[in-house]
């Protein structure tokens, strides 16, 4: 559902806020190193969508494998990672084109209007499905996931 449409969306993200600070770095070779922000912010992303892509990819293989009912814990952590690590990505890549831009306003809005394209948020009550997962760990002596 959303969760695959939230991890591909990263994915696009991801490609910007590679390719945004690469093309700089194509014209000046010395831009990346002279900007080192822009590489955590990178590593950073690509971290998260690989966090997310990974977590749904084994909650998907877990449901299939043992059904959804024995597999709603997974299923709501990755709800929340997919959710919260979605945000994260698309305000790094903010952060990215903020940055690689340098002060010129023309060009940050023209990778704002490209970043508006790929946006994709639903809402998500984080609160209460991490409420609920505290209520079933919070006792236990093993933390599987059934």
């Amino acid at each position: 559902g959303r969760e695959i449409t939230a991890v591909e969306v990263m994915r696009k993200w991801a490609t910007f806020g590679i390719g945004v600070p690469a093309q700089k770095a194509m014209a000046n070779p010395k831009f990346l190193e002279e900007n080192q922000i822009l590489l955590r912010l990178i590593a950073d992303v690509m971290m998260d969508v690989y966090a997310a892509d990974s977590s749904l990819l084994r909650t998907l293989k877990m449901a299939k494998n043992f059904g959804e009912e024995k597999s709603k814990i997974a299923i709501a952590l990755t709800k929340i990672v997919v959710y919260e690590r979605l945000r994260r990505v698309m305000e790094n890549v903010r952060q990215i084109c903020a940055n690689t831009a340098l002060g010129d306003d023309a060009e940050f809005a023209k990778n704002t209007r490209a970043m508006s394209r790929m946006t994709f948020d639903y809402a998500l009550d984080t609160m209460t499905m991490k409420t609920e997962l505290y209520e079933h760990l919070r006792d236990r002596t093993v933390y599987d996931l059934f």
